[in-house]
This record gives C-alpha cells, structure tokens and sequence, in this order.
C-alpha cells in the first residue's frame, strides 16, 4: 500500500533542506553536484548522525547556504577554532559518501606527475587554505549572529 500524497509530499518538503545542504557540499568539496544516491545516503545520514542541532550551529549551515562563497572560509575557520561543528561534521559524512562512491574513484586518486609539480599545487592549497582560515575568522561570528 502506498502512502497518502499528503505525507509523500510532507517527506519531500522536509527533504529539501538535506537537498540543498547536499548538493552544495558536494559542490565545495568536488565541484560538482552529487548524485541522486549520494544525496539520498546524505539525507539518510544527516537525519541518523545530526537529528537536532542547536540553534547557532544551524546558523552557520543557513549562512553557508545563502552564500555559498562563505563555505570555504567557513569550513577554514571551524577547522581551526570549532573541528567538532556541526557544519565540519557535514562536511566530513558527505566527503565519507563522496568516497565511496565508485564512480568518484579518480577524485580521490593521489596526486601525479614530477615531484616539484605536485609540491607546487600542495603548496598553493596549503595557502589557499591558510587564507580561506583568516578570511573565515571574520566571517564565523556573523554567521553565528544571522541565525
């Protein structure tokens, strides 16, 4: 027996903030959008590991959302002052759904090619990521703040 409309359309409403929440991490972390399966396993996921979060954590996810060029610096900065954060924490069982993803098996191959060629790129992530740190230590309070 299949379900009443009213309660299939219910569960796709309260899915659509996992949605999001899953395409725009997939985006950030691979730079493109995650598959209909992956979305469903982060949605399974996200509703098993993280049923309530508090206020100001879901702050910082909504601000990420609505401006999606503040998730790195976001995610810089709870690395370095909040590793245990709701968002870090998101971001850690998408990129565990990413990964074991077969048809993502190149994204998560290790770097190639001469030796100064990958330290060179090594070199500018490490920096972008220094970067993304600094900017996101003035960006975290704001987001806190606009919950």
């Amino acid at each position: 027996m299949t379900a009443p409309s009213s309660e299939v359309h219910r569960t796709r409403a309260t899915d659509e903030p996992f949605e999001m929440e899953a395409e725009a991490l997939g985006r950030y972390l691979l730079g493109s959008a995650p598959s209909p399966g992956e979305i469903e396993r982060y949605i399974r996921g996200s509703r098993a590991l993280f049923p309530d979060a508090p206020r100001r954590e879901a702050a910082v996810i909504a601000f990420a959302l609505r401006r999606r060029w503040a998730l790195p610096l976001l995610d810089g900065a709870c690395g370095l002052v909040d590793p245990d954060s709701l968002l870090r924490r998101k971001l850690i069982l998408m990129l565990a759904i990413l990964e074991t993803s077969p048809e993502r098996v190149e994204a998560f191959e290790p770097m190639t090619g001469p030796r100064a060629a990958v330290l060179a790129r090594l070199l500018l992530r490490a920096s972008r990521g220094v970067l993304r740190c600094i900017a996101g230590l003035a960006v975290l309070p704001i987001a806190r703040r606009s919950g």
